[in-house]
């Protein structure tokens, strides 16, 4: 008898919990969440996956938490609302609860542009993404068409080559580079690449040259989906960032 009345109030519960949407104004409707869908038939099948993954990622606003398929948080929310300050209902809906995410709160051309920016970044020059949104009943989801193109490789990577301290110093960091000829082009490890040679160089006593100082071009324009890239100093560069500091004394303090 406790069985029965155990899945009696399962199953009421569920019941309950799948109706989240009963709550909703007048043209409201619950946002279930962003769908990214790779529309390049070239596009390799592990690539295609791991883009899909990372650019779901940036989707914003997040729906409302499921668990086990259930909104359990935005329930919750629409279970114990009050108007007191205080007590167990109202500690219930702050703490616990969460308020719908509604379609209306979600800027798809914003979202797209995001999505086709992080693609540009990773080398995808000429990627294409655009959002749109579809329905049914009170449940509304947002999907992002994306055309990647294809992706730009590193054709040749050139560093300074001028006579000066600077350029010698930051040519011979070659060795270490994080730019590597045939590696995908790739904004965040170009950001990493100015970072180390800036700490190589600080090793070598250029105690105020600084990441910003140096310049990253590339040409696209090479055949084949390449780019050449150059590591340049700024023109701009101040004096004392092209100088060498030098230990002159050095003093001991005995105890």
């Amino acid at each position: 008898m406790n069985r029965f009345r155990y899945l009696i109030f399962l199953a009421a519960f569920f019941t309950s919990a799948c109706s989240t949407t009963k709550y909703l104004q007048p043209g409201q409707k619950l946002y279930d969440g962003g769908e990214v869908k790779i529309t390049d038939k070239s596009a390799d099948k592990g690539d295609a996956k791991a883009i899909t993954g990372e650019l779901q990622t940036l989707l914003r606003p997040k729906p409302n938490a499921k668990i086990l398929g259930l909104r359990f948080k935005l329930w919750v929310y629409d279970k114990t609302r009050t108007n007191k300050r205080r007590g167990l209902r109202h500690y219930l809906n702050t703490h616990i609860g969460e308020p719908p995410v509604l379609i209306s709160a979600v800027d798809v051309d914003k979202n797209a542009s995001i999505l086709q920016n992080r693609l540009q970044n990773e080398g995808y020059f000429v990627a294409q993404v655009a959002g749109d949104t579809t329905s049914k009943k009170k449940i509304a989801k947002a999907i992002y068409t994306v055309q990647t193109g294809p992706a730009y490789h590193y054709n040749k990577i050139t560093f300074p080559t001028g006579n000066d301290d600077l350029d010698t110093a930051v040519a011979g960091t070659t060795q270490q580079t994080l730019l590597k000829v045939g590696d995908k082009f790739n904004l965040d490890i170009i950001k990493a690449e100015r970072i180390r040679i800036d700490a190589r160089l600080k090793e070598e006593g250029f105690y105020y040259f600084a990441p910003e100082d140096l310049i990253m071009r590339y040409d696209s324009t090479v055949a084949g989906h390449k780019v050449d890239m150059f590591v340049k100093v700024k023109d701009e560069t101040p004096d004392e960032a092209r100088w060498i500091y030098k230990i002159r004394d050095i003093y001991v303090y005995p105890h």
